[in-house]
């Protein structure tokens, strides 16, 4: 189909299909005689998508990230909701300050009963920061550390039941380790989060399907990652950088008393659990042997402060070697 028509389906003018044709939104074919475009109902879909995004105010570099990578969409989204919440609760009290000035003034508005009027009058200051919406909060982190378990489950009614309850759970853990986790989100770019994302449900798949014919194998692979990592100062400052942004308040989150409601919500996560801590016992052994001191006494002095390996915590160690063996 041709310009004119693509308008006509979607309403926007030349000049924007143009502008999302070089932002490189959507390729269409071009008709090699007049150079013309030929545009698809893909295109039209597309296009009515964007309009969509658009009406929500998200800017053309969020776009292009959450296309790019869609898996950062819940981010956005939340990000989105925050700002325009902030602008709601900023105009809701503009209208209330602007009724009280308007109630205040007198029948004859003069220059001095106007200024009188005015310096009476508490205006918002658009730069104090709204109070932390925890329940959306909630929601946000719950998607971010239980959805790649449930990556292509079709929820029945029972399993919604358990998402709901699951969340609910999850509003019990103190606010200081949810808004440091979603701190931790925010900080990483669309780019950041959906190779994160792909790095753990692939871990998470390569742990479920261990079998233990299989598990010994990849057992010493962990053990020759954390060898080297304990060699590597790179690795031990990354650690350090993310422990109490991301990796304390991960495990203490993966920890909690949630682990009944996700074996009973995803297969996927009992099989995981199960596999996780068979290893995690597996390579503390090996530590706490003759053949892995020397590995022990390293990580101790590397990551002291930020790791106790004497307390066998296995939420640490395996995040110690976590998506590092990914296949």
């Amino acid at each position: 189909m041709r310009l004119k028509e693509i308008i006509q389906k979607t309403g926007l003018n030349k000049r924007t299909i143009h502008f999302y044709i070089e932002e490189h939104f959507l390729t269409p074919k071009t008709d090699p005689s007049n150079g013309y475009y030929i545009f698809s109902e893909d295109d039209v879909e597309r296009l009515k998508m964007l309009q969509q995004l658009r009406r929500a105010d998200f800017s053309i570099k969020d776009i292009h990230a959450i296309l790019k990578h869609p898996t950062s969409a819940y981010i956005y989204i939340k990000k989105q909701m925050e700002k325009l919440q902030k602008e709601q609760e900023l105009l809701t009290r503009k209208i209330g300050s602007l009724q009280r000035l308007y109630d205040k003034l007198p029948v004859f508005v003069s220059s001095e009963a106007f200024s009188d009027a005015v310096f009476c009058t508490d205006f918002p200051d658009s730069t104090v920061a709204l109070p932390p919406d925890l329940d959306s909060d909630v929601n946000l982190i719950s998607l971010y550390l239980w959805g790649p378990f449930l990556n292509g489950i079709t929820m029945s009614e029972y399993q919604k039941y358990l998402w709901d309850k699951l969340q609910k759970e999850t509003a019990k853990v103190p606010s200081g380790t949810l808004l440091t986790m979603k701190d931790y989100l925010y900080s990483l770019t669309a780019e950041q989060l959906d190779h994160e994302l792909q790095l753990r449900t692939r871990h998470i798949e390569e742990i479920a399907m261990l079998t233990q014919e299989t598990m010994p194998a990849y057992v010493r692979k962990a053990c020759q990652w954390i060898a080297d990592c304990s060699e590597s100062d790179a690795f031990a400052m990354t650690w350090k950088q993310d422990y109490h942004t991301h990796t304390l308040p991960l495990t203490r989150l993966y920890d909690s008393d949630f682990n009944s409601l996700m074996t009973e919500l995803s297969p996927r996560f009992s099989d995981y659990y199960r596999n996780i801590h068979l290893c995690c016992d597996q390579i503390y052994d090996w530590l706490l042997s003759d053949d892995g001191a020397d590995i022990f006494s390293r990580l101790s002095e590397q990551l002291g402060g930020y790791m106790d390996l004497c307390a066998l915590h296995h939420g640490e160690i395996a995040a110690l070697f976590g998506t590092g063996i990914v296949n």
